[in-house]
């Protein structure tokens, strides 16, 4: 869960041409700014998120069947497989084969800008099939390949620097590969979003392979400082309870460092509501010391590391060096191997 919102997700295709029928395609563009009620807590965000991508479906099909010769034809057909291929991902669905047909029969009469469009849409299509778990290196090195033919086919295409910064999430195992990627986004970045977005990811990236002075106190008065676990491999989960991905996190790490007992395991959280993480924490029959101070996203902690996707998972070695940026990568195998070191 990026801490802005995912580009790929929400990205809103270009006006191509304008039609004759302005009131109905406004009506449509208008949805991109997503729905209007506020979300009490993340499952009432999911009922929110569903309920207007299916009101995005029934405009869209209705547009589709009522102007098949407007000129804003062409992107509404892209605009329906979008909104179906979010809807199977939402609703834990497969896809639909209507949107392997739709592209198909776009594919046929994409000219100009609209083959820019129809490429980007099958390349949208492809990450957020990976949206939630965890690729493959077979499926990250197709992705990374389309993008890079991508930006080789349309190097003036806006969406590039968004695109290359998406990409490089999928890269935090690999150093290089993400450097890459955040260097070539970074010269064509234009949105202040993006840019805080890939100074974060350098930040992190500088913090590799050297001393990090990590100290909290514990939500329950526990201190921690890092200097005074030499000799120990020590994870740090960043998570948050409302996040879902990250409950999955702490489970499977709390499992796993179960059976690592030289190696230390400690949380940072990003909760706004004390009360709802000691909740939870009180539920567990071994607790981790858990940072907290509240402040979510702006807490000093959180802003000098880089912090800005949830979970993030930190794996240090006996040294105290940052030696791993996504512990969640056969996290067992890299504890065994910086234990061994």
């Amino acid at each position: 869960m990026l801490r802005s919102a995912c580009f790929l997700l929400t990205f809103a295709l270009s006006t191509l041409f304008a039609g004759p029928t302005a009131e109905e395609w406004a009506s449509i563009t208008k949805l991109d700014a997503g729905p209007t009620a506020v979300p009490k807590n993340e499952s009432d965000a999911k009922r929110i998120a569903i309920a207007h991508n299916e009101l995005q479906e029934k405009t869209l099909r209705a547009f589709v069947a009522a102007h098949p010769k407007d000129a804003n034809f062409f992107e509404a057909k892209l605009r329906l497989a979008r909104t179906l291929s979010i809807h199977s991902r939402l609703n834990g669905e497969p896809e639909p084969g209507e949107i392997g047909r739709i592209l198909t029969e776009l594919d046929a009469v994409a000219v100009g800008p609209q083959r820019a469009e129809l490429d980007f849409a099958r390349l949208s299509r492809e990450m957020r099939r990976l949206q939630g778990s965890r690729p493959s290196p077979g499926q990250r090195a197709a992705l990374l390949e389309s993008a890079r033919k991508f930006q080789k086919g349309y190097p003036t295409d806006r969406r590039i620097a968004s695109l290359l910064a998406e990409v490089a999430t999928l890269f935090e195992h690999d150093p290089k590969t993400k450097t890459a990627l955040i260097s070539d986004a970074e010269k064509l970045a234009q949105d202040p979003n993006l840019k805080a977005q890939l100074a974060d990811d350098r930040k992190r990236l500088n913090l590799l392979d050297k001393p990090l002075g990590l100290r909290f106190t514990g939500i329950d008065g526990a201190n921690f400082d890092i200097k005074t676990q030499r000799g120990k491999v020590v994870v740090v989960l960043f998570f948050a309870t409302w996040s879902e991905p990250s409950m999955a996190a702490f489970s499977e790490l709390r499992d796993i460092m179960a059976k690592n007992d030289d190696a230390v395991f400690v949380g940072v959280s990003l909760d706004k509501d004390k009360a709802t993480l000691q909740g939870f924490l009180r539920q567990l029959k071994r607790r981790p010391i858990v940072g907290w101070d509240g402040k979510i996203w702006d807490s000093p902690l959180i802003q000098t590391t880089g912090i800005n996707t949830l979970p993030t998972v930190w794996i240090f070695d006996k040294q105290g060096l940052l030696r791993s940026l996504d512990g969640l990568e056969e996290t067992e195998k890299q504890i065994t191997r910086l234990g061994q070191e």
